[in-house]
């Protein structure tokens, strides 16, 4: 996902003033121009992307979710991978998930479980229960200010109430720049620490979501680890079952602090712009691994 989503300085400048004031008044038009009711009626799965719910975002958290679930179907992440790889896809449905696995997650659960609706909690195993330096470290690597971090008695709790913990590699690396030993450190060694902490890993997210972050010899790893799903951080929907894209998804960034009507806007542009392609490369050829 895009370090602006979460660097918390960016928020404080001008640049992101006029970029919020801009997005208002194009959305503001955008909704004049083409009826939002309709378009949010479209049957499709929509995965949203979130890294943070910090107490100054919990009301803007909450009124996005009242938004969306007047209108959509929220399911789990495993069910939307599901109806992604085999259907139906016959109304609008939704699911969240949140990247890096910052304390503030717990926060964003409780509001799900107030409307009904689950998250996919994608975390750094070495990240998990960071404390004092380990935490200050971790955090400037994600581009926050300190932060406290979920320990593993709070990945079990989200599991109890029906969350679900996914990967996000081991060290939080840019998987476009490691090496083979890297990527099984940082991929299969990931997934084997959850299963071992956690009794399961299902799905994978890799760290800044750009397609320039990964690649087919990273995909190919998470392919080899296990993994029922990988995601990017890339805008998309998808509208009819697609099998092929279950190690590549798209998933809708829709930060809490960017403001209900802005994340919206985006919603509707995706689904009106959508041509349920999928991202992908050419299958790697394992023998060149």
């Amino acid at each position: 996902m895009e370090a602006l989503s979460t660097n918390l300085a960016y928020r404080h400048t001008l640049r992101f003033r006029l970029r919020g004031a801009s997005l208002v008044l194009l959305s503001s038009i955008y909704h004049r121009l083409y009826d939002r009711e309709q378009d949010f009626a479209t049957p499709r799965v929509h995965i949203f992307a979130l890294h943070h719910v910090l107490p100054d975002e919990e009301a803007l958290f909450r009124d996005f979710l009242q938004q969306i679930c007047r209108t959509h179907t929220t399911i789990s992440y495993l069910e939307a991978v599901k109806r992604i790889q085999h259907g139906p896809i016959d109304r609008p449905y939704v699911t969240f998930s949140f990247d890096d696995g910052v304390s503030s997650c717990l926060s964003a659960a409780r509001i799900l479980d107030e409307f009904g609706a689950s998250a996919c909690f994608f975390v750094v195993p070495t990240f998990v229960g960071a404390i004092g330096a380990n935490a200050q470290k971790y955090s400037a690597a994600l581009g926050l200010p300190l932060m406290s971090f979920m320990s593993w008695d709070h990945l079990e709790q989200l599991k109890l109430t029906k969350h679900e913990i996914g990967a996000h590699t081991m060290t939080h690396k840019n998987l476009a720049l490691c090496s083979d030993q890297e990527l099984a450190d940082e991929v299969g060694h990931c997934r084997e620490t959850l299963i071992e902490r956690l009794g399961e890993s299902l799905h994978f997210a890799w760290p800044f979501g750009r397609q320039s972050n990964f690649s087919p010899r990273a995909h190919f790893h998470v392919i080899k680890a296990g993994f029922f799903s990988c995601a990017s951080g890339m805008r998309g929907c998808y509208r009819n079952p697609m099998p092929e894209a279950l190690h590549l998804l798209w998933r809708e960034s829709v930060p809490a602090y960017q403001g209900t009507q802005i994340n919206l806007f985006f919603m509707q542009h995706t689904i009106r712009n959508l041509t349920n392609g999928i991202l992908s490369w050419p299958a790697p050829n394992h023998e060149d691994f």
